[in-house]
């Protein structure tokens, strides 16, 4: 008679796997989920690709240095009116950039079941920042 130890072995795992209460096998779902990650390729989907480049796009460095310029000149207290008017015509563009980056962030931690802090760690990012 042959026995499969790595059958013996996985029938005993499930076993305990079914003692398990909810919350411990959430916990056990991310962890495996977690090692799975970590043994398959580092091979991205189309969708991640998308979110990524999306994530990784600043605003045109036109309008951005402008807005830099101007948020300068506010601080120093030496903008004029129309200056003013003008920042006051970017900021909502600068702000739904930054919405936007945050909404792709948030798809791509949903698409990758992790939390958006552990999605910001993982990628090493930190805030873009339009002022100077």
């Amino acid at each position: 008679m042959n026995i499969n130890p790595q059958s013996t072995q996985l029938n005993s795992i499930y076993q305990s796997i079914a003692l398990l209460n909810i919350d411990e096998l959430d916990q056990l779902m991310q962890e495996i989920t977690s090692i799975r990650r970590k043994k398959m390729p580092n091979v991205l989907s189309d969708k991640e690709t998308e979110l990524l480049k999306k994530i990784n796009m600043g605003a045109p460095a036109v309008i951005a240095k402008r807005y830099n310029h101007l948020i300068h000149l506010m601080r120093k207290t030496q903008i004029t009116e129309a200056e003013y008017q003008e920042l006051l015509d970017i900021t909502p563009f600068m702000e739904s950039m930054g919405v936007k980056r945050l909404e792709y962030l948030v798809e791509l931690a949903s698409l990758r079941n992790q939390s958006l802090d552990a999605l910001i760690e993982q990628l090493q990012l930190k805030p873009k920042v339009y002022v100077a």
